[in-house]
């Protein structure tokens, strides 16, 4: 079940404006370019380039609250400490849940991430498990990814899905599942 639309917006509302400085900062897009232009009208692609930069400078979100913190509320202030929790990497997802999808990160940790707005099935082409690379974060008490996921084209033999379902029920049994970044 994707997030209210009170709650994608806050989160878009919060994440789009710090991707569009990433951009900007580092050249990726105009210094020129709005942030209205840069939501309605820039592809995929440049924001996808603003996002892999915003993930690899340690530092840009302190610039950003220090430029910017005087007019953001304390929700979104907390947004943006959040992501310096977030977990970057390759992810399988597993399984569909109502109300999200459980990822097998880095270390092979079971995470139950929540959908932004559209449910991870509209998302997923070749079933399931497949892997893919993002990034989650922590966002209220929950767990969401970014709004970018990149498959990878990678099929599970049967030998490899018994070893995932079985990974997963233990984890389940012994309450290793991630619920919240922290």
């Amino acid at each position: 079940m994707p997030l209210s639309a009170v709650d994608y917006d806050l989160f878009m509302d919060t994440y789009l404006p710090l991707l569009h400085y990433t951009g900007r900062q580092h050249g990726i897009i105009s210094s020129k370019t709005t942030y209205r232009t840069f939501v309605k009208k820039l592809d995929f692609t440049e924001k996808f380039e603003c996002r892999q930069k915003l993930i690899q400078d340690k530092d840009i979100i302190r610039q950003y609250i220090s430029k910017y913190g005087a007019r953001l509320s304390v929700e979104e202030l907390h947004i943006l400490a959040g992501l310096s929790k977030r977990v970057t990497g390759k992810f399988i997802i597993y399984k569909l849940l109502t109300h999200g999808a459980v990822f097998i990160g880095p270390q092979e940790i079971f995470y139950i991430v929540h959908d932004l707005s559209d449910p991870f099935s509209t998302l997923i082409d070749d079933g399931l498990p497949c892997i893919v690379e993002a990034s989650i974060v922590p966002f209220q008490s929950r767990i969401v990814y970014d709004g970018f996921l990149q498959p990878y084209a990678v099929h599970f033999g049967p030998g490899i899905r018994k070893n995932l379902r079985d990974q997963y029920k233990i984890a389940k049994e012994e309450g290793r599942i991630v619920k919240l970044l922290k």
